[in-house]
């Protein structure tokens, strides 16, 4: 079976205690003294938990995401048990949907922070996943100074390992490398997992493996209660767009597990993993008049008995091959091997690339490019949390460079694999991100990094780019487009946001031409200022690291429809130093130019007038709802869902902390949440999904404080739009929670 090392240590003393229901007088328990007149709805919950507990002590992927239907039945009668809230958590940071995890274990934590120390070892977990890495330090430490002596010598250097990640996070966080990174959207991705893309040459036929429900087999896999892995095809239109998924059915797929490792230039020959007579093998198919042959498995230099081979990736001429193997002999975990074709057709001895790349821990998913560069996904080296994409280059001498994380946003605090790149430099890789849509998802990645200046350790320069009104600060509205001048490239274009800001990561170094285009500005009696240029602040030199060449930004400020040149006034301020590095004023063209050091962040404050304001979608009326409490008009902000999705998108958090804290200043205020949906889909469906929105809101609401007694939640469907459904940014307006006071 193709699977990824999602094996976290079991800790030892939850098989003793996380299944039992001791008495905290801090949280509600499920007896009959707490619940005298609902005895079959008691009774229906403790069997629903007995259930899910049977799951849970599986200890597999599958077995969680099942478990968590009996105990959100059983939460839905008690929300306030820190057990069940426990393993609620659990379950979410084990199985598809990690996001969630967060506010059960929070309401744990608020219910008896004293239930188990395993509780501060998924808080980190939870908050790691979240990017929150000073919050995991801090429960990863707490639960390691709960362990008794013979514990932390048993589970020392994986906590330890935990705590490297975080502080590698950090690290990375203050420095994002440069490429943009975009989902294929749920066409192509399902709520299952989706990964291990592979791309043919001109980038117009994807093939990856998915465990959806339509697979060949149409089984479960007892081996981790999850459908069988099956190889899917999805094809590029002329317009760009990536079609639905097509399974090619036999022979690539058969009744077990079959996956996706490699395909050619010419789409003609893929590389598969199959599982055959009980081995994992790596196999090759041709396609002849459009129909593939039966899969050939590989020599037994590359395939192993006994053992894992999962991935691999081909030099251009297929002459080479690095593949993966948990065979014995390695470095720990699951190793990186080479093999070479003889003339006689037979492949050679492989052997392992060493301890630059292969680390103790799991190393998968190799991918070659131009035959000396080699991107691979690893839980070693400076990983921040699962499993990171890696670039290494060998030399001439055969020797490997260091390893470099290829950082944010390509990598997040989940698993991050299977990065292919297409021959036009693009890049196809798999994450369990937040924001996706269950499990693994495919992404598309545009690289404006070249690999020389990763491995050069120089980190990018990013930039936060503000165009407000200077008598409102209202965002204006303009297009923003920065061309690579020393590689000829186009880096960024997009426009700015509801604030006016843009943000956008460029490579140190180099030289850039930026265009701003304010739209429907007023051209009439424009002033023409004649003190024009950049000054520098006078304790601040742009070129303070001479081994280091700064980087140099040259702009023109021009209206998009006329050309007409607008001398709006820059400010730049260096984040790291806390200070204005130089103010610039364009000249009569529009123009002007900032040298700034390499390796660095920056805030660009552009000051507009008489332009047009970008809108502000939260300040529509139909983004609040009026409420009446004690005679004093209270408007509470909605929050909105993406599509199918009942978790809480990142620029929710402020609005619900708000109101969370609004709510804790007046504990007498009840509050209703209800949960609205856009028309896609049938009603009762709509009906459930509401409800769950609800639901995660009451949830989160309850996490900050506010007790479960004083909210109520319900869903009600697409019965009560805020806006009509018939376009895409209406159906975003209407998917959505309100919040009403009830008293």
């Amino acid at each position: 079976m193709k699977r990824f090392d999602f094996s976290v240590i079991l800790i030892v003393l939850l098989a003793g205690l996380l299944f039992s229901f001791p008495v905290f007088s801090q949280n509600t328990d499920f007896t009959k003294e707490n619940f005298p007149t609902q005895k079959k709805e008691l009774q229906k919950a403790i069997k629903n938990i007995k259930k899910g507990d049977a799951l849970l002590d599986m200890d597999i992927k599958g077995a969680y995401a099942q478990a968590l239907d009996y105990y959100l039945q059983a939460n839905n009668f008690n929300h306030n048990n820190a057990w069940l809230n426990l393993k609620i958590g659990i379950c979410y940071v084990k199985s598809f949907y990690k996001n969630l995890s967060l506010p059960f274990l929070q309401n744990s934590y608020t219910l008896d922070s004293t239930i188990s120390n395993a509780l501060f070892l998924y808080l980190g977990e939870a908050y790691q996943y979240n990017s929150s890495f000073d919050k995991a330090l801090k429960y990863y430490k707490q639960y390691r100074a709960t362990l008794a002596p013979q514990e932390l010598q048993d589970e020392s250097e994986w906590i330890d390992k935990r705590i490297k990640e975080c502080e590698s996070g950090k690290i990375l966080t203050e420095n994002p490398n440069v490429s943009t990174i975009t989902n294929l959207s749920d066409k192509v991705n399902s709520m299952w997992d989706d990964y291990c893309t592979v791309v043919n040459g001109d980038e117009t036929v994807l093939a990856f493996t998915s465990r959806r429900k339509n697979t060949t087999g149409g089984k479960i896999n007892s081996y981790d209660l999850m459908y069988y892995e099956d190889i899917y095809f999805t094809y590029k239109s002329k317009t760009g767009a990536w079609g639905f998924p097509e399974n090619p059915g036999k022979p690539l797929n058969g009744a077990t597990n079959d996956a996706t490792v490699d395909i050619s230039p010419d789409g003609n020959i893929i590389t598969v993993y199959k599982n055959q007579g009980g081995q994992d093998v790596i196999c090759e198919s041709q396609k002849t008049d459009n129909v593939w042959s039966k899969p050939i498995k590989l020599s037994k230099q590359i395939n192993s008995k006994r053992f894992h081979q999962p991935s691999a990736t081909y030099s251009k001429d297929r002459k080479t091959i690095y593949f993966v193997s948990d065979k014995k002999g390695g470095y720990g975990g699951s190793d990186i091997y080479i093999s070479h074709l003889n003339d006689d057709g037979s492949w050679s001895e492989a052997k392992n690339i060493g301890n630059v790349v292969n680390t103790p821990y799991a190393e998968d998913a190799p991918c070659l490019f131009d035959d000396s560069t080699l991107y691979f996904s690893s839980r070693g080296h400076n990983s921040i949390g699962g499993f990171d994409i890696f670039v290494a280059k060998i030399r001439p001498n055969g020797e490997w460079t260091a390893p470099v994380n290829l950082g944010l946003p390509l990598n997040s605090a989940g698993d991050d694999m299977y990065l292919i790149l297409a021959q036009s430099g693009d890049g196809y890789f798999s994450s369990d991100r937040q924001n996706g849509f269950g499990g693994m998802d495919i992404y598309h990645a545009k690289f404006n990094l070249k690999v020389e200046d990763l491995l050069a350790n120089v980190s990018p320069v990013f930039m936060w780019g503000y165009l407000q009104d200077g008598s409102t600060g209202e965002g204006v509205k303009a297009d923003i487009k920065v061309n690579n001048t020393t590689d000829n490239k186009l880096v960024y274009k997009s426009q700015t946001d509801s604030v006016g800001q843009f943000a956008l990561s460029l490579p140190s170094m180099k030289n850039f031409q930026m265009n701003v285009h304010p739209v429907d500005c007023q051209t009439k009696d424009i002033k023409i200022v004649t003190e024009t240029g950049t000054v520098y602040t006078s304790t601040y030199d742009p070129k303070n690291n001479p081994t280091v060449p700064p980087i140099v930004i040259s702009g023109v400020v021009t209206d998009e429809a006329t050309g007409t040149p607008f001398q709006f006034p820059i400010e730049i301020i260096d984040i790291k130093e806390s200070t204005v590095a130089a103010r610039a004023i364009p000249d009569a063209n529009g123009a002007f130019s900032v040298t700034l050091p390499s390796a660095t962040s920056y805030r660009f404050n552009m000051t507009a007038s008489g332009c047009a304001h970008k809108a502000i979608t939260v300040l529509q009326p139909d983004n609040f709802t009026d409420n009446m409490i004690e005679g004093v008009n209270v408007r509470l902000e909605n929050i909105y869902f993406d599509f199918d999705q009942a978790f809480i998108r990142p620029d929710a958090i402020e609005i619900l902390n708000r109101h969370s804290d609004l709510f804790n200043s007046y504990p007498k205020w009840k509050v209703l949440v209800t949960g609205h949906t856009d028309n896609m889909g049938s009603e009762t469906y709509n009906v459930f999904l509401s409800k769950k929105r609800a639901k995660t809101v009451a949830d989160y609401l309850v996490s900050r404080g506010v007790k479960r007694s004083r909210i109520k939640y319900e869903g009600r469907g697409f019965s009560k739009p805020s806006v009509e459904n018939t376009t895409e940014e209406g159906r975003q307006l209407n998917r959505r929670c309100e919040f009403q006071f009830t008293r």
